[in-house]
């Protein structure tokens, strides 16, 4: 935090007692970087995050010795965090950045590398009632580039009508069921709830995407607007973090990590559960 105020004092040209010996020595580090700016862009977040890019959002070329560089790429890192965020205590963030930029074999984001997405919470009228729908976009390659798709979804009203349970054997249409004309179908239509025990073993229960599609097509349900949008990245070996965006005053601001979480690879569906809203 006394770094931090004292090039704050630097930029603005204050002079404070102390503080132009450590100003001087900052820049002649060349790690002056302004921290500061909101990083306006979810691109920004990557470029700032793998140290691609210079304080005024110049890209460095490849071949620079700044392109990459471990000590002023650890200075990023360190203003990419929600600082009012309680949920990440500093010996974490701290763990995380050692890990990332570890001498040997460092670890960068890739846009178009995949295992990370995005969650889109929107406003849709449905059978004319305001509620929220939750889009879970990922990148698609498209011929000679790259699209974003809906690859899941989640929707409250919905709920009930997912079967997360596997089909009950004593649940059954006898064999001999065709000699009577299949008149013990009225099993199934007298219990919709475990209509689909009478299904193929083949059958695939219906998923939100799958209801909130056919709905869309029926015209019940319309849009009303986007009101949040969040990425969940699980490139980092190891780790799990979520980026959002922060609107709000003061040089803390834009896109940030707001929820770090260090994550065995055997433990990635129990987080990929939870943020797809299953079993709720």
């Amino acid at each position: 935090m006394i770094t931090r105020c004292f090039v704050f004092i630097c930029l603005a040209g204050l002079t404070v007692a102390g503080s132009n010996k450590l100003c001087a020595q900052k820049i002649a580090a060349g790690d002056m970087i302004d921290l500061y700016a909101a990083t306006k862009q979810l691109s920004q977040f990557i470029k700032r995050f793998n140290n691609e890019e210079d304080r005024q959002g110049i890209a460095y070329d490849p071949t620079s010795k700044l392109y990459r560089e471990p000590e002023q790429r650890k200075q990023y890192l360190k203003l990419l965090f929600d600082e009012q965020s309680i949920t990440i205590p500093q010996s974490l963030r701290t763990s995380f950045i050692a890990d990332v930029t570890r001498k040997e074999r460092p670890v960068f984001l890739d846009f178009f590398a995949g295992e990370w997405f995005a969650e889109v919470k929107i406003s849709v009228s449905y059978n004319g009632k305001e509620e929220e729908a939750i889009l879970f976009m990922a990148l698609e390659k498209a011929g000679q580039g790259y699209k974003w798709v809906i690859n899941r979804m989640y929707f409250r009203p919905y709920a009930p009508y997912i079967r997360q349970t596997t089909k009950n054997p004593n649940n059954f249409l006898h064999p001999q069921s065709h000699e009577l004309g299949f008149m013990n179908l009225n099993r199934v239509f007298e219990s919709p709830a475990t209509a689909e025990d009478y299904t193929s073993k083949d059958y695939r229960s219906p998923d939100y995407l799958d209801i909130f599609m056919y709905d869309l097509r029926r015209g019940v349900i319309k849009f009303i607007t986007v009101n949040d949008t969040r990425f969940h990245f699980f490139q980092i070996k190891g780790w799990y973090f979520e980026v959002a965006n922060f609107n709000r005053p003061g040089l803390n601001s834009g896109w940030l990590i707001n929820n770090l979480v260090q994550l065995p690879p055997e433990q990635k569906n129990v987080m990929l559960s939870y943020i797809y809203r299953e079993n709720r």
